[in-house]
């Protein structure tokens, strides 16, 4: 019933209990539901609607008392756009950057923000350098994950750095960078970030359970910095960041 409350609190009552039943059921197949009045398509069944949870029955991407009218978000492993819908949601001013390398999510991230101002989709991966590299499945817990420079076999996609993001877009500071991107943070803070230094707030995933000491890598690099530190469900979240003389 809670989670049904929370689904009143961004779309009507229909489609509240139109989510709450999929949620239970676990339909499988394409739905639109709707968003404060916009649609929004969602393949049931699959990991959209533990995402939905995740973002907006969860919050876990809450950033209350830290952050405060963001100017610019970058979203990696945008997915099917539900994280750039909850950050348009509530920073209306914001500049959207999402990132999303498979190909049917980023079908679905296109149709879901079409309609939001100021929302920039790309069809790349975030990784360590610019280059390019393979996209494989993984299991039924991460559907695709970016292979290893060894690895050659899957469909091939283009990655870029986080410092690339940051040239190509002319972008002065990154106010909020949400990082859900299936082991390839393990390469991101295996390199210098010089980044964090104009980076106000990280939200990431960590995935350990597809690629060993990704947690401890982050934890190696923000050793770096002084910070506040914030679990939420699956997301930590690191805020205050200032680089230690």
């Amino acid at each position: 019933m809670k989670r049904f409350i929370k689904y009143l609190l961004f779309t009507n009552l229909f489609y509240a209990f139109y989510l709450y039943l999929i949620h239970k059921m676990k339909f499988v197949g394409y739905s639109v539901s709707y968003f404060k009045g916009r649609p929004i398509k969602l393949r049931s069944g699959k990991s959209e609607y533990l995402i939905l949870n995740q973002i907006f029955a969860d919050d876990q991407y809450s950033v209350d008392n830290y952050v405060n009218d963001p100017k610019t978000i970058i979203d990696g492993g945008a997915n099917c756009g539900l994280s750039a819908i909850y950050f348009k949601n509530n920073f209306p001013n914001a500049v959207i950057y999402c990132f999303e390398p498979q190909i049917d999510n980023y079908a679905l991230l296109q149709f879901n923000t079409k309609k939001l101002k100021d929302v920039h989709n790309f069809n790349l991966g975030i990784w360590s350098e610019d280059t390019i590299l393979y996209l494989n499945h993984k299991s039924a817990a991460a559907d695709f994950y970016i292979g290893d420079k060894n690895v050659s076999e899957g469909v091939k996609i283009d990655v870029v750095s986080i410092d690339t993001i940051i040239k190509q877009n002319n972008i002065d500071r990154i106010n909020i960078l949400k990082l859900d991107i299936e082991g390839a943070e393990k390469e991101i803070f295996s390199s210098e970030c010089n980044w964090l230094d104009k980076t106000d707030c990280i939200l990431i995933e960590v995935h350990d359970r597809f690629k060993k000491d990704c947690a401890k890598t982050l934890f190696n690099k923000m050793s770096e910095y002084d910070y506040d530190l914030e679990v939420s469900g699956e997301t930590l979240k690191f805020f205050n960041i200032n680089r230690i003389n």
